[in-house]
């Protein structure tokens, strides 16, 4: 079992203590903020002529005043939400996006962020399950008839100064009651359900504060630092590693509603951002971008989790910017963002490749087939028992057991150095007439194949074998590399049964709506168009 104080020095760890929750003892930060709102509230008392953040139409708000603006919200709120009910956001990165979770907060209420890049019917769902008190949702949902059903709607208002709200009438009253309790729910959020139904996440304000301060510690950001969300903001990204975390330390915030690398890059270099948090596909439309922006000197970090990076992208990353640091991040939804983190340069490390060691606060054990605790070297399951890990799912599952413990069902081993490496999902794992193939392998094999820009690949029905490895294959044009090429590579990197035995060959991968690779999507395409992309790629695209 790797514990994650064990594996930090003291400056990262200063400050952890003993505290019994629910029966089980957690070390927590204590100087970790009791609540969202606490945090805010320290920085503007501390900091309130600081830029906290700057919208998409270039609006800047100091803390002081995202502060008031989010007492007037509150004291709205308080009129009609309790402590405990739940109000859903449907709302895209925006400063009302932002004050409408600390409003909600600071009322002891519980933030459903609702995807606004969902289907129509996907949103309804999510509202059903979710049963909100109130959704406050953009003005361009307006004509949905989701809307109408919604017990009671706040709008967000077409901006002419920035910010606003309409049907929202603002108050200047005190929030009655106590400040939020450490404790307390604060966060529902639905996991991705790309390749299964989604998960409710119960979030505690312990649980986001514990992951706020381990990030701030580990990237040792202060308020001189400043960032860009350059993922949707209702994503455990945006709303606890970017928005949370940069409230808390002081840093200035970039908010862009829609997803575009080459202004992404622009904000970087004429705003003097120190940090970028995205995801492996976003780091690899900024290289694609790389030839206009040479030199990026104020960007100290790239923290990338979500999905596995590969590394030849992370090489990639250090040759264009040789003075930053790059930092995997293995994190889920259900440890608030936060999981295992690279300790410094990943590009440089030997240990490249790893996903890192586990933050102050988290044990992380690879359980064997029979439960037993995994030797070094040796795969198993990778579970996880934290400050930072869920209070429950909503429903209850068994996947989080009583003592704490939570089956990530991600498949990966420790080396001696305490370096944690995801070997793959357990559900994406192909089982190849009983021979196991880790999708991760593979990808990163087919990445080395010329003409292969990147890859992903999932299991398929199989008469003989029960599964058979199948990939999609991303190329510069979309045209198919030749199977004699592919043959090349892979004979000299994979045994024989890992090997793909179907293509599909294209210009983009199939992404989900937070920008991972959509392995769903890829299985349909197999399943549902065979013969006609495979075919129609040309005669070599399929073995």
């Amino acid at each position: 079992m790797l514990t994650g104080e064990a594996l930090w020095d003291s400056k990262t760890c200063r400050g952890l203590v003993t505290k019994e929750v629910e029966g089980v003892p957690l070390r927590v930060y204590a100087d970790a903020p009791a609540s969202l709102y606490g945090s805010l509230a320290g920085t503007a008392r501390r900091q309130p002529d600081d830029v906290a953040l700057v919208a998409d139409d270039g609006t800047r708000v100091t803390f002081a005043t995202l502060r008031s603006l989010v007492d007037q919200a509150a004291a709205s709120l308080a009129r009609v939400v309790r402590p405990g009910q739940r109000v859903a956001l449907l709302l895209d990165t925006s400063i009302e996006f932002a004050v409408a979770v600390y409003a909600v907060n600071k009322c002891a209420a519980v933030v459903v962020p609702v995807p606004s890049k969902h289907r129509e019917s996907e949103i309804e769902a999510l509202l059903r399950r979710s049963e909100p008190s109130l959704l406050i949702v953009e003005r361009r949902f307006e004509s949905l008839a989701l809307i109408e059903a919604a017990p009671l709607v706040w709008f967000a208002e077409d901006r002419a100064e920035g910010y606003g709200f309409r049907r929202w009438p603002l108050a200047d009253l005190p929030v009655s009651g106590p400040e939020p309790d450490e404790g307390a729910d604060c966060i529902l959020m639905y996991t991705s359900g790309t390749t299964s139904r989604s998960k409710g996440v119960c979030l505690t304000n312990r649980n986001v504060g514990h992951a706020i301060v381990a990030y701030q510690r580990i990237f040792e950001l202060d308020s001189n630092d400043s960032s860009i969300i350059p993922v949707p903001i209702y994503h455990i990204t945006g709303m606890v590693a970017l928005l949370g975390l940069f409230v808390h330390v002081g840093g200035t915030l970039y908010l862009h509603r829609r997803f575009n690398a080459k202004r992404v890059l622009e904000t970087v270099r004429d705003e003097g951002i120190t940090m970028i948090h995205a995801s492996p596909t976003v780091f690899a439309l900024l290289l694609a971008e790389r030839g206009e922006f040479p030199s990026l000197p104020t960007l100290r970090i790239m923290a990338c989790g979500a999905a596995h990076m590969p590394v030849g992208r992370i090489q990639a990353l250090h040759e264009w910017l040789p003075t930053m640091s790059f930092r995997t991040i293995y994190g889920l939804t259900e440890t608030s963002s936060p999981g295992v983190v690279f300790p410094c340069d990943a590009a440089t490390s030997v240990h490249r490749g790893a996903s890192g060691r586990p933050i102050p606060g988290l044990d992380v054990m690879v359980r064997t087939e029979d439960g037993s605790d995994a030797s070094v070297g040796e795969r198993g399951e990778v579970w996880v028992r934290g400050t930072n890990v869920l209070r429950c799912y909503d429903p209850p599952t068994e996947e989080l057991e009583h003592d704490g413990w939570l089956n990530t069902h991600d498949v990966g081993y420790v080396n001696e150095d305490g370096y944690l490496f995801i070997v793959d999902r357990t559900k994406d794992m192909i089982n190849r007439g009983g021979e196991k193939v880790w999708t991760i392998d593979v990808e990163e094999a087919l990445r080395q194949v010329s003409g292969v820009v990147d890859a992903a690949v999932v299991g398929i029905p199989s008469e003989i074998y029960g599964e058979e490895v199948a990939a999609f294959v991303e190329t510069e044009d979309g045209c198919p590399v030749p199977k004699a090429v592919i043959d090349a590579q892979l004979e000299r990197l994979l045994a024989h049964y890992e090997n793909p035995t179907r293509f599909v060959f294209g210009a983009h991968l199939p992404l989900t709506t937070n920008m991972k690779i959509d392995k769903a999507e890829v299985r349909r395409r197999f399943a549902e168009q065979p013969s006609h992309e495979e075919a129609g790629a040309s005669a070599g695209s399929s073995r």
